[in-house]
């Protein structure tokens, strides 16, 4: 049987993955509609769908984003750094508690004194890294891609000036 740490590991690879898709999702949209961020649904909130079947929506807020694809919710922050490989407790316990499948691969994380517990472990055993940007950044890092950090980038296009897109 897994252990807490073990399955907090497992729910972090889980998470960045479903960012990860859903960064290629914004990016493409953003490749075949420059601009599509700035829409607003209703005043003051810029969300919609990133495909013509309308089943990915999307809705920016503050300095991320949330991304409803089918079978998985993903919310998550763009870093000043770039990027969005930074790992924030509070995303990741939304993670998992919004996707129901993923809840069902990690049933010892019943609570985010379990997520707590394991990211705390993982950091002591250096596996994860904290304040990597700043003293003020509460975001967790895998080490093993500090090295090497190629994260997805976010290119969301705006439209050329002249009016062409």
């Amino acid at each position: 049987m897994p252990t807490v740490k073990q399955q907090v590991l497992e729910l972090i690879h889980a998470y960045q993955a479903a960012v990860f898709r859903a960064v290629n999702l914004l990016n493409a949209k953003s490749a075949q509609d420059p601009g599509f961020q700035r829409h607003q649904e209703s005043p003051g909130t810029w969300a919609g769908y990133l495909d013509a079947q309308q089943r990915v929506r999307y809705a920016f807020h503050g300095t991320g984003c949330l991304v409803l694809m089918p079978g998985c919710e993903v919310d998550f922050d763009y870093a000043k750094e770039g990027g969005c490989t930074g790992i924030d407790a509070w995303f990741l316990l939304n993670f998992l508690q919004d996707n129901p499948a993923v809840q069902a691969q990690h049933p010892l994380l019943t609570s985010d004194k379990e997520v707590e517990q394991g990211l705390r472990a993982l950091a002591k055993e250096g596996v994860l890294a904290r304040h990597v940007y700043s003293a003020h950044d509460g975001r967790y890092f895998v080490t093993a891609d500090l090295g090497t950090l190629h994260p997805p980038t976010v290119t969301l296009r705006l439209p050329d000036q002249d009016g062409a897109s």
